[in-house]
């Protein structure tokens, strides 16, 4: 009798396995696919939604809002405060924005007219806001970063310095898309 040497003919059981490695290998890379663009988007708009509720309401006692009658005219601190800020968003940020993106800046609420927020974001609507406080008068003023926040579920969150605007009345100002000038609102 001669000895034959067996072939080796992958079986019916093992081309099913590997059928449902292939499988669940597939529908695995789908799901983590899914959930990571749905966490993106959901970060993302609730960035979104903290300013905008931030425009509309005092919710979580971070301040009552002043829409001035009348008169929106920026006073000449103010309006310097701002084209600072405008000019050097990128510099005044203690975090780097998304790589490749640059800072712009959104709104700034001031509590009076030497203390302000500054509330930024990037292309990608990764928000961001800084407490500032004008360190001295004339045409060289100096300004300091008071507090550094990122945007929480609830409202922004406090992450470095203090927030001394907490319970005050801010005044909105913010930037008019059809002429370019910034406004009281």
């Amino acid at each position: 009798m001669e000895k034959r040497t067996p072939r080796i003919v992958p079986s019916n059981l093992m081309k099913k396995f590997l059928i449902k490695i292939i499988i669940v290998l597939f529908i695995g890379s789908l799901a983590g696919g899914s959930l990571f663009y749905f966490w993106k988007n959901k970060y993302a708009h609730s960035e979104n939604q903290i300013i905008a509720e931030a425009e509309l309401s005092d919710k979580g006692g971070k301040g009552d809002l002043q829409k001035p009658e009348g008169d929106k005219k920026i006073s000449d601190t103010r309006a310097a405060i701002i084209n600072y800020a405008e000019k050097n968003i990128n510099k005044i940020s203690p975090e780097k924005p998304s790589s490749g993106l640059v800072w712009r800046l959104a709104k700034i609420w001031f509590i009076d007219d030497k203390n302000f927020y500054v509330d930024y974001k990037d292309e990608v609507s990764n928000a961001r806001r800084v407490l500032m406080s004008q360190a001295n008068d004339g045409p060289a003023a100096e300004y300091e970063i008071l507090g550094f926040f990122v945007p929480g579920e609830n409202g922004w969150i406090l992450k470095s310095g203090k927030d001394i605007g907490e319970a005050a009345s801010l005044k909105l100002y913010e930037k008019n898309k059809a002429t370019g000038e910034w406004t009281a609102k």
